[in-house]
C-alpha cells in the first residue's frame, strides 16, 4: 500500500500537466461551451496555457510547503502538551 501512496505525487504531476495541455485546446474546439455555461466565461475568458502552467507549479510548491508546516506545528503542540 505505501508503495502506491508515494505514486500519488508522480500521478498528480501527470494529472496537471494533461490539463495544461488539454485545457485551451477543449475550449478552442468548443466555443459552445460558453454560450451554454456564461460563469465559464467570466472565469475563463483570458485564459493562456502560460497562466495554466503557473497556476499549476504554484500549487505543486504550495502544498509540500503546507504540508510541512503543519506537521511542524503539530509535533511542536505534541511536544509542548508533553512537557
Amino acid at each position: 500500500m505505501r508503495e502506491y501512496l508515494l505514486l500519488l505525487p508522480i500521478i498528480f504531476i501527470f494529472h496537471d500537466m494533461e490539463e495544461i495541455i488539454g485545457f485551451g485546446w477543449f475550449f478552442r474546439n468548443n466555443p459552445e461551451i460558453f454560450k451554454r455555461f456564461p460563469i465559464i466565461t467570466k472565469a475563463y475568458k483570458d485564459y493562456t496555457t502560460a497562466g495554466m502552467a503557473l497556476a499549476v507549479i504554484t500549487s505543486i510548491i504550495c502544498l509540500p510547503i503546507s504540508v510541512i508546516i503543519l506537521i511542524n506545528s503539530l509535533f511542536t503542540f505534541v511536544l509542548l502538551m508533553i512537557e
